[in-house]
C-alpha cells in the first residue's frame, strides 16, 4: 500500500512539474531568428568605367513605410553605350540616426538576392559580387546600356531567401522593391 500510494505520489509531481513546463512553453511567444528590419531607402551609387571621377547616386525612397505618403524615387539618367559599376546601400531613415542595413544584408549574403527587373530600356544588369556558396548577390553590380536611346522602367527588388537561395528571384519573401524610370540619352 505504502509503495502504491508513494508511486501515485510520485507520478503526480511529474505530471504536475511537466504540466507547469508546458504551461510556459505555450505561453511564449516564438523569437524570431532575423526579425526583419525596416528598409525605408535604396541607394544605386554609379561609377563610369574608365573615368572614376564620373560619379552618381538615384534613390528610392519611402521613408513613411507602405501606406503612408507615396514613395519617392530619382530617374535614372544614363548614357547611350556605356558601362557603370554600381553599388547598393540600404538604410531605415525612419531612425535617428539613420540606420544603415548594407553592412547586415552583407553578413547575412547567403540569404539575401537583389532582382534587377528590366521592365523596358536598352539595358543590362549582370551582379559581380558571389556568396559563400558562388551564387550571386547584387550588391554591386555592372549595369551596361546599349546604342538606343530611350526612356524605360525597371524594379530592383531585395529578396530575403533564407536556407533556400538558388539564385533565383522567384521565391523568398520581398524586404524591398524600388521602382525607376530610366532615362538614356
Amino acid at each position: 500500500m505504502k509503495k502504491t500510494l508513494f508511486s501515485i505520489g510520485l507520478l503526480t509531481a511529474v505530471v504536475l512539474v511537466s504540466c507547469n513546463k508546458d504551461d510556459q512553453l505555450v505561453d511564449v511567444p516564438p523569437v524570431s531568428e532575423n526579425e526583419q528590419e525596416l528598409i525605408t531607402t535604396l541607394q544605386l551609387h554609379f561609377t563610369e568605367v574608365g573615368m572614376p571621377s564620373n560619379t552618381f547616386t538615384y534613390e528610392y525612397s519611402d521613408v513613411d513605410g507602405a501606406g503612408g505618403n507615396a514613395p519617392v524615387a530619382d530617374v535614372i539618367v544614363l548614357d547611350a553605350s556605356k558601362t557603370y559599376n554600381v553599388t547598393i546601400d540600404v538604410l531605415n531613415e525612419s531612425e535617428t540616426p539613420t540606420d544603415t542595413l548594407t553592412g547586415e544584408i552583407l553578413q547575412e549574403m547567403d540569404d539575401h538576392l537583389f532582382c534587377f527587373e528590366i521592365m523596358s530600356g536598352d539595358l543590362t544588369v549582370s551582379r559581380t559580387d558571389m556568396d559563400n556558396n558562388s551564387l550571386e548577390v547584387g550588391l554591386t553590380s555592372d549595369w551596361t546600356t546599349g546604342s538606343t536611346t530611350g526612356s524605360g522602367h525597371m524594379h530592383v527588388s531585395l529578396k530575403h531567401q533564407p536556407g533556400i537561395k538558388d539564385g533565383t528571384c522567384s521565391i523568398g519573401e520581398t524586404d524591398i522593391e524600388a521602382h525607376f524610370d530610366i532615362n538614356i540619352q
